[in-house]
């Protein structure tokens, strides 16, 4: 978020102590929500789409629910069960993005929901991606390193059954272990 769009959102949604959605001993996400819940309550705020990426790991799916995610579920079930609109009639979005449906919480698939299912991308699809991401992180932070026998051909290929977030995951690891992308990566991601 940019300066200019937390200037909007903070105008729109007090910070916690002024804020009377933010939950008691909050922090990180269990604040954010908060100020979301205050943001999509007033009619003057401008649209926003939230997109929460790894959804499915905010929680265990079917386990037992704790605080914070007691709280999280409560804000998520609030915004999909009646419509979030501005004084000029359009929406406020939320987008959860998950590996798998099997991470979602039941609860969550309720109301005002839509699944998309996106297919999984062809070896040329995922080969295209590679290529567009090695080309960045070159001009980044430096080529990545491969493991023998391992160079972008190869990944594409051994990725069959990942999507380009999982796929993207691979360079992120190889980034913060500081070493080279290896079968292991992927394998870990099947």
């Amino acid at each position: 978020m940019d300066a200019a769009d937390q200037a909007v959102f903070d105008k729109f949604s007090p910070p916690p102590d002024n804020n009377p959605f933010a939950a008691p001993g909050g922090g990180g996400l269990t604040e954010a929500f908060g100020r979301l819940q205050t943001y999509f309550a007033n009619v003057e705020a401008p649209p926003l789409a939230l997109v929460v990426q790894d959804a499915d790991l905010l929680w265990d799916a079917e386990g037992p629910m704790v605080e914070p995610e007691r709280t999280l579920l409560s804000y998520l079930r609030r915004w999909s069960e009646r419509p979030l609109v501005t004084a000029a009639g359009r929406p406020h979005r939320v987008f959860l993005i998950a590996r798998s449906q099997a991470g979602i919480r039941p609860a969550l698939l309720e109301g005002r929901v839509a699944q998309v299912r996106l297919p999984l991308p062809t070896e040329e699809q995922r080969r295209a991606f590679i290529d567009r991401l090695v080309a960045n992180r070159t001009a980044e932070v430096g080529a990545p390193t491969w493991e023998d026998g391992m160079d972008a051909s190869m990944l594409s290929r051994i990725t069959g059954a990942l999507n380009l977030l999982q796929v993207e995951d691979v360079f992120y690891q190889a980034e913060q272990e500081g070493g080279k992308i290896t079968r292991r990566m992927v394998q870990a991601r099947k």
